[in-house]
C-alpha cells in the first residue's frame, strides 16, 4: 500500500490541512470517480468540521499514481476512525 499526500482546501481555495495517509481512489473515463481515506478521531487537527466539511476540495498525490481531485461527500464514523469518501467534481 502506498503513502499518499492529501491536501484539503476550503471551497474558497484556502489550504486547510495537509497530511499523509493511504487513499483508495478510482478513475473511469466518462464516469464519476471516488476516493476514500481514514482519519483518526484523535487527530483533531484533521478530524474537525472545518477540515472535513462537506464539499471541501481534496487533492491526493502519490509518487506512483496520477493525482486525484474531488470533493468531500460522506463521513462514516467508527469508534476510532472516520472514513472519508470523496467524489470527482462531476459527482460532487
Amino acid at each position: 500500500m502506498t503513502t499518499d499526500r492529501v491536501r484539503i482546501f476550503h471551497r474558497t481555495g484556502k489550504l486547510l490541512q495537509e497530511f499523509t495517509t493511504s487513499a483508495l481512489r478510482s478513475w473511469t473515463i466518462g464516469e464519476s470517480g471516488r476516493a476514500q481515506f481514514n482519519v483518526s478521531v484523535l487527530d483533531t487537527s484533521i478530524c474537525n468540521e472545518t477540515v472535513l466539511g462537506f464539499y471541501n476540495w481534496v487533492l491526493i498525490e502519490s509518487d506512483v499514481l496520477p493525482s486525484w481531485i474531488g470533493q468531500i461527500g460522506v463521513h462514516n464514523w467508527g469508534s476510532n476512525i472516520v472514513n472519508v469518501t470523496c467524489f470527482s467534481p462531476d459527482d460532487a
